[in-house]
């Protein structure tokens, strides 16, 4: 492992975890569901997949069939929801998601999920990659508004009883990275693409994440490792 920068975020209050891209790795998985949509409604997939990244398959549905009536779209949101959390194929744990997760739990750090999957997806995905969900989780199917508005991580602060100030999003997509900024949090960036993103500070993967004891309060210790 070769460290180029280090950077420290102090007095982080909770550690709020996207999951795709971020904890573990699905691409190919949800390309293959969003590929077999757009082939279905007629859609370029190569204009679609990238503009949904982070988000909710729901949202991104309106956005690009927009002339889909209402039972349509309920019937496309369902069997894509289907789809997905039967397509483990190939989905696995990122580099230090384990043991970051462990290391959360051991330290009993407040932390939570915050990902624009619905709870089924979510749990078959943690399962295919072998992960430990952490006990809070805000789903997409549990919110109104998906990423990047902030609503998601604003409800996991406030079910932990944590200020957002005092919290630091691990995210990967530019749909995250935009809701945590917009719900005032800190935000570490997994992963090539959130390298250029608005972050404080970024590592190609969750082993480069490492809790810390800074004057008495826990800390994040960020390694952008190749």
């Amino acid at each position: 492992m070769v460290t180029e920068t280090r950077v420290l975020l102090p007095a982080v209050g909770a550690v709020l975890l996207d999951m795709d891209g971020t904890l573990l790795e699905s691409e190919h998985a949800s390309d293959r569901c969003w590929v077999a949509w757009c082939e279905k409604r007629g859609k370029d997939a190569a204009v679609v997949l990238p503009a949904g990244r982070g988000r909710r398959a729901s949202a991104t549905m309106r956005d690009f069939a927009p002339e889909l009536s209402d039972d349509e779209l309920a019937a496309d949101i369902e069997a894509f929801s289907v789809a997905e959390a039967a397509d483990t194929e190939g989905i696995h744990a990122l580099t230090g998601s384990a043991d970051l997760l462990a290391a959360l739990r051991s330290a009993r750090v407040p932390h939570a999920l915050v990902t624009s999957a619905g709870g089924p997806l979510a749990t078959a995905r943690f399962a295919a990659a072998g992960l430990v969900r952490p006990d809070l989780a805000v789903h997409g199917d549990e919110v109104a508004r998906s990423k990047p508005d902030p609503e998601g991580f604003l409800a996991a602060a406030r079910e932990l009883g944590i200020d957002p100030e005092a919290c630091v999003v691990l995210e990967d997509s530019d749909a995250g990275v935009a809701a945590a900024r917009a719900g005032g949090m800190r935000v570490v960036g997994i992963g090539d693409l959130a390298r250029e993103l608005d972050v404080d500070a970024w590592t190609r993967h969750p082993g480069g994440v490492r809790l810390v004891q800074e004057d008495g309060a826990v800390g994040l210790a960020v390694d952008a490792v190749r």
